[in-house]
C-alpha cells in the first residue's frame, strides 16, 4: 500500500477536521466553550483544576478518537518532546504514585522515548500530561507521525480554545510559566 503524499495527508487531515466539527454534539461543544468558567469556579490548587480539565479532555477526545488512527500501540509521538509544568509533575507523582527524581535541567533528548513508554504503550496513560492528551493526528494513517518524518512537515491539528485557555489559566495561576521536558523529572 502506498503512503499518502504530503498533499493528500493535508487534505485528509482537513477533511477529518471538518467531519469532527460537523459531528460533535452541540452540548459537548458548548461545554468546551464554557470550560474556563468552570475551572475558575474550582476552589483549590492547580491539581484539582488539572483533574477537571483532564476529565473533560478525556470525554472530548474519546469522541475525536473515532476519527483518528491514533490507537493503543501506536507510539510515535512518545518519542517527541513532552513538555510539562510543575503542577503536572505533581499530578503524576500523586495520581500515579511515582516519585520524581532530581531535576535535570537540560536532559539529552535526541528523540529518546518518554520514560513512561513501556512495552509500546504509555504506562501512565490515565495520568498523562496535557500535551499528550491533546496530541492526535488527523491523517488517515500515522505515517507522518514517525520520528523521521514529523519534523519535516506541519499538518492540521485539532485546537480547542476553551481547553487551551483553561490550561493557560492554570499555568498562569500556578506560577508555572516555565515548562520542561518530562525527561527532566522522571
Amino acid at each position: 500500500m502506498n503512503e499518502e503524499s504530503l498533499e493528500q495527508a493535508r487534505e485528509n487531515a482537513h477533511r477529518t477536521h471538518q467531519k469532527i466539527i460537523s459531528a460533535i454534539h452541540r452540548s459537548l461543544a458548548q461545554r468546551e466553550d464554557h470550560l474556563l468558567k468552570q475551572i475558575r469556579r474550582i476552589n483549590g490548587d492547580a491539581l484539582k483544576k488539572l483533574e477537571m480539565l483532564y476529565s473533560f479532555m478525556d470525554e472530548l477526545y474519546s469522541f475525536v478518537a473515532k476519527f483518528t488512527p491514533c490507537k493503543i500501540g501506536c507510539n510515535h509521538c512518545c518519542h517527541y518532546k513532552v513538555t510539562i509544568i510543575e503542577p503536572e509533575v505533581q499530578y503524576i507523582e500523586k495520581a500515579a504514585k511515582i516519585a520524581r527524581r532530581l531535576a535535570i535541567l537540560n536532559p539529552e533528548f535526541s528523540w529518546q522515548p518518554c520514560p513512561f513508554l513501556k512495552n509500546g504503550t504509555c504506562s501512565i496513560y490515565k495520568y498523562r500530561p496535557f500535551v499528550c492528551r491533546k496530541h492526535i493526528t488527523l491523517c488517515k494513517t500515522s505515517a507522518w507521525c514517525r520520528v523521521e518524518k514529523c519534523n519535516e512537515v506541519t499538518l492540521p491539528m485539532m485546537a480547542y480554545s476553551g481547553i487551551d485557555t483553561s490550561y493557560n489559566f492554570i499555568v498562569v495561576e500556578s506560577g508555572s510559566a516555565t515548562d520542561r521536558d518530562i525527561r527532566c523529572f522522571f
